[in-house]
């Protein structure tokens, strides 16, 4: 829609008004550590992710191959969805 970025404005200083309502400052020092730790295990975190899509597109090939497309897996994506 046009002007909606002026709306945005507005949420984000009503988003700044909970944070200084609910004195969320205390919790920066936690914020820095839990983003250095993924950071830290952001190669963990991709194998991880490789992993469960390399699975699930190896089911979703599984399920568009033994169901066929008379049970309605007319595709692998469709399959894998």
């Amino acid at each position: 829609m046009a002007g909606s970025q002026y709306l945005m404005v507005i949420r984000i200083f009503r988003m700044i008004r909970v944070f200084r309502i609910l004195k969320l400052g205390r919790f920066i020092g936690a914020t820095q550590l839990l983003k250095e730790s993924f950071y830290g295990s952001r190669h963990k975190i991709a194998v991880f992710l490789e992993i469960v899509l390399t699975v699930v597109f190896i089911m979703g090939s599984l399920m568009y191959l033994i169901e066929g497309p008379q049970n309605g897996f007319t595709s692998i994506p469709r399959g894998v969805y």
